[in-house]
């Protein structure tokens, strides 16, 4: 069972997302809808930040299968949805125009890039630093994907929860996704099935709302296949994360 750090118990969260694209553009806006809801729930007791980064702009490829609309091309897509967010449900969120090339002070760190080499640079810059940030990775292909769930560096006490880095190390190099760009609509539907971007979108944000809503999530990694839709998660316990070649350390 992975139990949500005690920052998500306060008062205030900040929450970080890497890459508004296809998955990114739709779980911004959940995430946005939940801060509003808890925001209103708790009399504004209870408040979340956004923090949206992405270097790219809105293509007309990305219209249809992302959370965007024709109006919106041209413009950068992290300003897009930040906007939407603050002017339709009035909720904290800063747009950061620019590629991260590194891990940010956050209570939750979520990565939606197409890029393994990413995902490996995150790991290792952090594999020595100390905090209880959780890191939640998400990569999809044509019709499967998976939500990882683990510390972002070493935990300050307790057994640090392997995230993607831990568990999949120098494979992410091999494994990147095709992020050549799309020319059209339908040539990015010819390389991913309408709604995996939803799909991925959802399963992360289930994830995210169990932690802050309830305190814990029991799977350190959900597997999914949207076409069959098949499913298998990786129960949070050392005796699952050794499957991986991972070895848990306690703090």
């Amino acid at each position: 069972m992975i139990k949500a750090p005690m920052a998500l118990m306060n008062d205030d969260i900040s929450i970080t997302v890497i890459g508004i694209g296809g998955t990114g553009s739709y779980l911004a806006t959940m995430l946005g809808q939940m801060a509003f809801s808890l925001n209103n729930l708790t009399e504004g007791a209870k408040t979340i930040t956004l923090h949206f980064y992405d270097d790219d702009t809105v293509s007309e490829a990305n219209v249809g299968r992302s959370n965007f609309y024709p109006c919106d091309i041209g413009l950068p897509k992290a300003e897009v949805i930040a906007e939407r967010l603050r002017n339709g449900l009035g909720v904290d969120v800063y747009a950061n125009n620019h590629r991260l090339e590194k891990a940010v002070r956050t209570d939750i760190l979520i990565t939606c890039v197409d890029s393994g080499k990413t995902r490996h640079k995150f790991g290792k810059d952090t594999e020595m630093q100390r905090s209880d940030a959780l890191w939640i990775d998400v990569g999809n292909g044509a019709h499967d994907g998976q939500v990882t769930i683990g510390h972002l560096c070493n935990p300050l006490s307790g057994t640090k929860y392997p995230n993607v880095f831990d568990l999949f190390g120098d494979t992410l190099l091999i494994a990147d996704d095709d992020d050549m760009p799309s020319c059209s609509l339908e040539e990015s539907l010819t390389r991913q099935d309408m709604g995996v971007n939803i799909h991925a979108a959802s399963r992360t944000f289930n994830a995210i709302w169990q932690l802050i809503r309830y305190g814990q999530v029991g799977y350190s990694v959900d597997f999914f296949n949207f076409r069959d839709t098949q499913e298998n998660k990786v129960v949070a316990e050392p005796q699952a994360w050794a499957t991986f070649g991972y070895q848990a350390v306690r703090n």
